[in-house]
């Protein structure tokens, strides 16, 4: 188990390396977007970290192909997660049914009615009416047992 002290002197060599890679290369370099969004996220720099991913997304189709193969699957949950964390939960929303459709594993189906669920449930809460709260049901009854 590492000490407080040694993960942010990695996190931050990490996200020095990365940025070094972005000024170095084309900023299109995903990989180094990826890694720089990641280490904004672990620090809960969500705006930050979901900017990074939407440029992720924007550098066009990413390995394995198909209309969100590859990381494109992960880099659109990812969004949604911080989308979530921003407070921005319709937004979220649409992000993880936009994943749902776009996959037929039913493992990451299940995991996705769980993040609509959470996502509805927030978003009942902080708007404080009971439509998000129904939806929320209705997504976790989509779970298969």
């Amino acid at each position: 188990r590492q000490h407080p002290a040694d993960r942010d002197r990695w996190f931050h060599k990490a996200f020095e390396v990365a940025a070094r890679v972005l000024t170095r290369h084309d900023r299109g370099d995903r990989l180094a977007l990826h890694l720089l969004a990641v280490l904004a996220a672990e620090r809960g720099h969500w705006q930050l970290a979901k900017d990074l991913w939407m440029e992720v997304q924007a550098t066009g189709t990413s390995p394995g192909g198909g209309r969100l193969g590859g990381w494109g699957l992960d880099v659109t949950i990812n969004v949604a997660h911080c989308l979530v964390e921003l407070g921005h939960y319709p937004a979220a929303i649409e992000a993880y049914k936009t994943a749902w459709e776009a996959t037929q594993s039913e493992k990451v189906r299940t995991t996705l009615n769980l993040l609509l669920a959470r996502a509805c449930y927030l978003q009942g809460k902080a708007e404080q009416t009971p439509a998000p709260f129904q939806q929320a049901m209705a997504y976790l009854e989509q779970i298969p047992e």
